[in-house]
């Protein structure tokens, strides 16, 4: 990742280690997905995982309130 990045000249922005606050978007968003998501099934393939997650993603986005 650090080299595609530094071939198209972006720039990453890490947070400190330990200190998930700092991204507490993308942890809300992490979290939920483990919890809605990933821990409510067991993958049998690689597509039952991608149609799984799909259906999620649109749930979390388009149907929820």
């Amino acid at each position: 990742m650090v080299a595609w990045a530094h071939a198209r000249g972006v720039q990453l922005r890490l947070i400190q280690p330990r200190n998930p606050n700092q991204n507490a978007y993308v942890e809300s968003f992490n979290g939920c997905l483990r919890d809605e998501g990933l821990n409510e099934h067991w993958f049998l393939t690689l597509l039952h995982t991608r149609t799984e997650i799909e259906t999620w993603r649109r749930e979390y986005y388009e149907e929820r309130p």
